[in-house]
């Protein structure tokens, strides 16, 4: 019959902050080591390496490393296959993706998504993305700022998806700190989310209230919900349309109530 062995090693500091190794042996012959820092408890199934706060407002505090450039792991010791995976955090603000976390995929270093954060304007708070490679930080939902030209889509709730624009109006759109996203912004966007982004980032711009579609005001005619949407740019009566997990534009448009999507003031 197997039994199961624990072999436990304790440290103390000055402070009296305990570390606790924890090696549990399945079987003789299938050894599993785990470790928990921080606390007396075994560490959670699953988990080689359990970090415990003990009650305390602590956190994990990653080696911080000025990266000159994606393409140069840096690291010392090592070669570029066997550190993939290895996390840093990146002190150089001119990298593609500014500061923050990286991990070597083994090829090149590579910005850890961030999660949406939030902008509140008058009459709601939308979701914002910062894209990496200078693309800059986006609303991620239509806006329903300023004063609209239509603010619901036949049969939906209004304002469901954002309310609908003239180009003429979707300057006053924007909450404060952000802007009517030029045609080289909307570019630069475009050619990224066209490209082998993550599926986080893709969901980010093309989930939620993406497919809101529009109105042509000459044939009186909605059309587009759950299939297609666009979102005007300052270039006088362009906008930029979405499909099928695309973006194409500039388009030029003058008869049209579409959304708009705001990208933050430099």
């Amino acid at each position: 019959m197997d039994k199961q062995v624990y072999v436990f090693f304790f440290f103390k500091d000055p402070a009296t902050t305990e570390i606790y190794k924890y090696w549990p042996t399945p079987s003789p012959h299938d050894a599993l080591p785990q470790v928990t820092i921080g606390s007396l408890n075994p560490p959670r199934g699953g988990a080689i390496l359990d970090l415990s706060q003990s009650g305390k407002k602590l956190g994990l505090a990653l080696p911080a490393v000025h990266l000159n450039n994606d393409g140069d792991l840096q690291l010392e010791g090592g070669t570029k296959a066997e550190m993939e995976g290895t996390i840093v955090y990146n002190t150089n603000e001119t990298l593609s993706g500014g500061k923050g976390l990286y991990v070597w995929t083994g090829q090149k270093w590579t910005a850890v998504s961030a999660s949406t954060t939030t902008v509140t304007g008058t009459n709601g708070t939308y979701r914002i993305y910062t894209y990496p490679d200078g693309v800059g930080t986006w609303m991620i939902d239509n806006s329903k700022e300023g004063t609209p030209a239509a603010t619901t889509y036949p049969g939906q709730s209004e304002g469901e998806r954002g309310y609908y624009y003239t180009w003429g109006q979707a300057a006053g759109a924007c909450p404060s700190g952000f802007h009517l996203p030029t045609t080289g912004e909307f570019d630069k966007l475009a050619t990224y989310i066209n490209s082998a982004v993550t599926a986080d980032e893709k969901n980010h711009w093309f989930s939620g209230s993406a497919n809101a579609g529009g109105y042509i005001p000459s044939t009186k005619t909605w059309s587009g919900w759950n299939t297609v949407g666009g979102w005007w740019c300052a270039s006088s009566n362009q906008l930029y349309n979405q499909s099928l997990g695309k973006i194409t534009g500039p388009l030029t448009y003058s008869d049209r109530y579409q959304a708009v999507r705001c990208v933050k003031d430099k």
